[in-house]
């Protein structure tokens, strides 16, 4: 009935689909860049995407990349609730930097000093995201 828990099955890592292998000449050196989307098969399949990234250098993984593709446009109409969902860096990024239907919050793009140096816009009211965490 219950399944027994094996300590190596956690650190398996996340199911892999739609893997791909680059290798990558940087400086003199060669390394190996394993992408692939996580296999969730859940709820929220329609509208993101998990993508992860590991860099190995000589066998071993140096480096470990995660992103979320967002296909906004799906979720706008609930965006806040959808978003924070999933896990707790989304819902983050949701509250603090978009507006309840997926559109950059005005001081971002406005004001004096929390826009920064000015370059976001409302370029990021459209389309997809990709969220880097």
């Amino acid at each position: 009935m219950y399944e027994e828990f094996d300590e190596e099955d956690e650190d398996m890592g996340p199911l892999e689909k739609e893997v791909e292998q680059i290798e990558v000449h940087f400086r003199d050196t060669n390394l190996a860049l394993k992408i692939f989307l996580q296999d969730d098969d859940d709820e929220f399949e329609s509208w993101m995407s998990t993508i992860h990234v590991d860099c190995s250098y000589e066998g071993k993984v140096i480096g470990t990349g995660l992103g979320r593709y967002v296909k906004r446009d799906w979720i706008r109409p609930n965006f806040w609730r959808d978003m924070e969902e999933p896990c707790q860096e989304l819902s983050s990024i949701a509250f603090e930097v978009f507006d309840r239907y997926g559109r950059l919050l005005p001081d971002f793009k406005d004001h004096p000093v929390r826009k920064g140096s000015g370059v976001w816009g409302s370029e990021l009211d459209r389309g997809s995201l990709f969220i880097v965490e």
